[in-house]
């Protein structure tokens, strides 16, 4: 599985409200059709920073490639974008482990 983080800082407490809302009005149907999409979390801090983090979970590297080249990526930065401070961040991260033993994971 290969994760992708977007990362985003908000102007203010409105400006992470009305993204959350073009999130789900704009993003949640394209990522309702996204093939390979195993899960899609948005979520929003309130503190200091204002951060909006929209993690997907995808069941294979090609899987993120056809959204990263099909528009839906385009569209993701494209509805982050307006509301952020900056440069909207995103990352690819390889899920090394999933459901092992995480006490072992813990303690090495």
């Amino acid at each position: 599985m290969i994760v992708q983080m977007l990362i985003a800082e908000m102007h203010d407490r409105y400006a992470l409200a009305e993204c959350l809302e073009a999130y789900t009005e704009r993003i949640g149907p394209l990522l309702a059709k996204a093939q390979g999409l195993h899960a899609a979390y948005l979520a929003g801090e309130e503190g200091g920073s204002l951060l909006a983090i929209v993690t997907l979970v995808w069941t294979s590297r090609e899987a993120a490639v056809v959204w990263l080249n099909g528009g839906g990526h385009k569209a993701l930065v494209g509805t982050l974008g307006p509301y952020s401070r900056g440069e909207v961040i995103f990352k690819f991260f390889r899920v090394e482990h999933e459901h092992e033993n995480v006490q072992r994971h813990l303690f090495n």
